[in-house]
């Protein structure tokens, strides 16, 4: 199923960016930042990180968590799910919301690129 591939590839991105986004942003307002510490936070803690720190609002925060929980019932709990027709319309959604959300990120993940090199 191509949908849960991508929901599968969108939480990783957005993990690997979340974590760049959120140690630059620490660092950047002299919070000292043990990037190891975030390097070994899960996604759950690093979407909850964002959240804290206003870098995702909560529609964001909602949808990647949603995505999230689809991503888990596969991976993690080993579920099995028939593909139904409203199945396959919630895999949609969750596709879209994936896409949305590593776009939003990688957003961030650029602008604070550029904030990084104009310093």
């Amino acid at each position: 199923m191509n949908q849960i591939k991508a929901i599968t590839y969108a939480c990783t991105i957005f993990d690997h960016y979340g974590k760049q986004v959120l140690v630059w942003y620490l660092r950047s307002n002299g919070t000292p930042v043990d990037k190891t510490k975030i390097e070994n936070m899960d996604l759950s803690n690093i979407i909850v990180m964002l959240y804290t720190h206003k870098i995702i609002d909560d529609s964001i925060k909602v949808k990647i968590m949603e995505v999230t929980g689809i991503r888990n019932s596969f991976i993690h709990h080993g579920a099995f799910i028939k593909t139904t027709s409203g199945k396959r319309k919630e895999f949609d959604n969750a596709a879209r919301h994936a896409l949305e959300c590593v776009k939003f990120i990688k957003a961030k993940l650029d602008e604070e690129l550029k904030n990084n090199q104009q310093s």
